[in-house]
């Protein structure tokens, strides 16, 4: 298992910054699967989301442990991101 988690994290990983974000809120769909990335050492994801429209922009649907249900974001993704010390972007899954 340390050998395939050590070939796992040496993968080249692509993500969009939380600064380019505003430029791509306009590509991003309903339905699409958002990991929010982080800088913290040994960790790539540090939350799974939906992606959903909400008064044209886009917001999370997600588990809170504050709320302790499955919410949608009253912060736009874009301002979570900005408002979040370890957040600093997202990777992205679209189901077809």
């Amino acid at each position: 298992m340390a050998l395939k988690e050590q070939e796992i994290s040496s993968r080249k990983m692509f993500y969009i910054p939380e600064s380019a974000m505003a430029e791509a809120e306009s590509k991003l769909m309903d339905g699409d699967i958002a990991g929010i990335t982080t800088e913290i050492e040994g960790l790539a994801i540090q939350h799974v989301v939906l992606l959903i429209r909400k008064e044209d922009r886009i917001h999370m649907l997600h588990a809170s442990s504050k709320a302790e249900k499955v919410v949608i974001s009253d912060q736009s993704l874009e301002e979570y991101l900005l408002n979040n010390k370890t957040a600093n972007g997202i990777m992205l899954a679209r189901p077809l």
